[in-house]
């Protein structure tokens, strides 16, 4: 499948916006270097970028949405449209490393059907996860003085060993499992 990488230096990166249809998301914390992976996302159908202090990951879910105009324009040729066969060969998933001297205070992940992973995360930042569909979150040793978000109609979250500040749960269908939850 294909695989892509960028390094950031988190000390002067605050922001990360996740934008994905489908994928698995997952956050590590206390890692040796920041930086971000993802794998299976067809090419010419996202956009990463890094300006200023924030780092984007806006996937194009088909052609018909980036043809549309609307959020702007972005479009890298028609032989990405014109191939044969699917050029997908796997889930599509993103890795997010998180160094130690990171200055995060947001991570956004946002989509149709969302399943966050969140390990060893013990910076000081808001995380807010929002899906159209589903949001599943499983979070382990997870320690923030900021808050946790999660907005989806149907809701599945299992928490362990976890502190934080502030927890919003919007859903019309919930499941939460909060073990050594503070």
């Amino acid at each position: 499948g294909s695989y892509v990488r960028h390094d950031f230096l988190s000390s002067s990166v605050t922001k990360i916006a996740l934008t994905v249809t489908d994928a698995e998301i997952n956050i590590y914390g206390g890692a040796e270097a920041s930086y971000i992976e993802f794998f299976n996302f067809r090419d010419g159908l996202y956009t990463l970028s890094a300006t200023g202090n924030s780092i984007t990951l806006d996937e194009i879910p088909n052609l018909t949405s980036l043809l549309s105009f609307q959020g702007g324009f972005s479009f890298s040729g028609m032989r990405y449209f014109l191939r044969f066969g699917n050029t997908e060969t796997g889930p599509k998933r993103v890795n997010v490393y998180i160094g130690a001297d990171s200055a995060i205070k947001n991570i956004t992940v946002s989509g149709d059907n969302c399943t966050v992973y969140a390990d060893k995360l013990g910076i000081h930042c808001d995380i807010q996860i929002t899906a159209e569909e589903s949001a599943t979150l499983t979070g382990k040793d997870l320690r923030t003085t900021g808050a946790l978000i999660l907005d989806a109609p149907v809701v599945s979250a299992r928490m362990e060993d976890c502190s934080l500040n502030e927890l919003t749960l919007r859903a019309s269908k919930a499941e939460a499992v909060l073990d050594r939850f503070y």
